[in-house]
């Protein structure tokens, strides 16, 4: 309802529709609604690295990986110094379903530094990217879903020590 209200006051507000798309996608569970506002806010602001990110994961976790990528790609580009947390949801999605292994490679070392400087992303749901890249062939399944933990701050980031890929990473 407070969604609803927020669109109506300001039905172009590029922030409110990516972040109704979110609870769309999360909490209602209605995929082709989410899809519908992540497109109405890059209509809004076509440069908004946030709604870039989010809309890449999505296509990124529903496999429609050329799109996916260039959007994520655009939301790298764009995200300022300040958004850390965005910077290693991307790197995230990046290691997650890239198949070339040095990018894989160059992904994890930019999240293994984000993720010692304490960087997070609370609460974010990276499940159908898990799911996505497991399904995919992910060569270190019970790795990226840790992981994924790690950065929503289900846990705590020293479970990746256990993880020859983590200690090896620098």
């Amino acid at each position: 309802e407070y969604y609803k209200k927020a669109l109506e006051a300001d039905p172009n507000h590029a922030d409110i529709l990516g972040n109704y798309a979110v609870f769309l996608k999360d909490v209602r569970k209605d995929h082709d609604k989410a899809e519908e506002y992540y497109k109405k806010a890059l209509e809004a602001d076509p440069n908004n690295a946030n709604n870039l990110a989010n809309y890449a994961g999505f296509l990124l976790a529903d496999g429609r990986y050329e799109k996916g990528f260039e959007l994520l790609e655009k939301s790298l580009k764009l995200a300022s110094d300040t958004q850390q947390d965005l910077k290693l949801e991307c790197c995230f999605y990046r290691y997650a379903h890239v198949k070339d292994e040095e990018t894989k490679k160059q992904a994890l070392i930019q999240m293994k530094e984000l993720i010692q400087s304490g960087i997070r992303s609370p609460g974010w749901n990276l499940t159908r990217n898990v799911e996505r890249a497991i399904e995919d062939g992910h060569p270190h399944a019970e790795f990226l879903d840790k992981l994924s933990r790690v950065i929503s701050k289900e846990l705590s980031a020293e479970v990746l020590e256990e993880f020859d890929i983590w200690k090896d990473t620098q």
